[in-house]
C-alpha cells in the first residue's frame, strides 16, 4: 500500500481477499461465536481483544520454528 506508484498499489479488496487477512477473520469471528455461545462479551473477537497463545502464528502461517508462509521482508 505504500508504493509511489499508485497504480502498483495493492487494493482495499487485494487485501480483504489476501490469506493472512481471511484467517485473521474467520479467527476473530469464531471468538465472537464462542463469546456469544458462553455468554461472554463480544469484545473477545475485536482487533482490540485478547487472543489465544498462538494466535499469531496460526494466522500468519508459521509451519515450523523458522519458517513462515507470509512475506515478512521488508
Amino acid at each position: 500500500m505504500m508504493r509511489a506508484d499508485p497504480a502498483s498499489r495493492i487494493s482495499a479488496r487485494g487485501i480483504c481477499d489476501h490469506y493472512v487477512v481471511a484467517r485473521a477473520r474467520k479467527a476473530m469471528e469464531r471468538l465472537i461465536g464462542d463469546a456469544r455461545r458462553e455468554g461472554e462479551s463480544e469484545f473477545a473477537g475485536s482487533p482490540l481483544g485478547s487472543v489465544p497463545v498462538g494466535f499469531l502464528e496460526k494466522i500468519l502461517g508459521r509451519r515450523r520454528e523458522s519458517s513462515w508462509e507470509m512475506d515478512m521482508s521488508v
